[in-house]
């Protein structure tokens, strides 16, 4: 099923359209956003970047079940 962008407003074409290119597909929160919340000063940042992702994908596979499931 296809995305209807006739439903959408045309003030808000461009705004979904930025956010999908910025973000990306099945991600929630992009790890550049998250890496600012975290301290200047960090041990292992490949491993926290990689636990990142795996988290984030879960939010994301919890929101498509839930539009899914409903």
């Amino acid at each position: 099923m296809a995305f209807d962008w006739d439903a959408v407003p045309a003030n808000m074409v461009g705004v979904l359209t930025g956010l999908t290119q910025a973000i990306g597909p099945g991600v929630c929160v992009p790890w550049p956003q998250k890496r600012a919340e975290l301290p200047a000063r960090l041990e292992g940042e490949d491993l926290l970047r990689d636990i990142w992702a795996k988290v984030d994908a879960l939010g994301n596979t919890f929101i498509w079940r839930c539009l899914v499931w409903f």
